[in-house]
């Protein structure tokens, strides 16, 4: 029993090391807009910027006053964060600008019935492929510029990685812990 109870221990001491490739906690600074959620009114979060943080609890700043608000209190800390929605902004702008210039150039083939060199159809698919192009890239070009505009989404920050409770039993004590990580 004391064999299994020491590498349980092993592998959970172990387990709370840091790993390569895991993501380190965000940095609390001066001034980054938080959101604390309190324990006794959950549905009224708190939000404003760090002021200061300490041993004792965290100060933000909140309509040209400042709140304090004891670690103990602290039921969920976040921090927001700005995203680039650029990639997925580019992507979305070309295929459906792709979509649109092929749909206009199949619909406009229409010209294509007396076409000496390539056929009628040859020259609807390249009409279509080459206002699909065009609309790809002029779609992209949009939908970067659109999507560079920052989003916004909260990150929350560990306020206790670590818990444990002691509590008398039977025969002595009993100890619990919760690890987050």
């Amino acid at each position: 029993m004391r064999a299994v109870s020491r590498i349980v221990l092993a592998l959970v001491i172990g387990a709370a090391g840091p790993v390569d490739g895991q993501q380190r906690p965000p940095t609390l600074y001066p001034g980054s807009v938080l959101r604390i959620t309190v324990a006794n009114n959950p549905s009224a979060p708190i939000i404003g910027p760090l002021f200061r943080s300490d041993e004792h609890g965290i100060v933000l700043r909140q309509h040209g006053d400042t709140v304090r608000v004891a670690w103990p209190d602290v039921a969920r800390l976040e921090i927001r964060r700005s995203v680039s929605r650029r990639r997925t902004g580019t992507l979305l702008g070309a295929v459906s600008g792709f979509a649109v210039g092929a749909a206009v150039g199949l619909a406009a083939g229409g010209s294509c019935e007396e076409d000496r060199w390539f056929g009628e159809n040859r020259c609807r698919i390249m009409l279509s492929a080459g206002l699909g192009g065009l609309g790809a890239i002029t779609g992209a070009i949009i939908g970067s510029t659109i999507g560079s505009r920052p989003g916004l989404r909260w990150e929350e920050v560990q306020v206790r990685p670590l818990e444990v409770a002691v509590t008398p039993a039977a025969r002595g004590i009993a100890v619990s812990a919760i690890v987050r990580f």
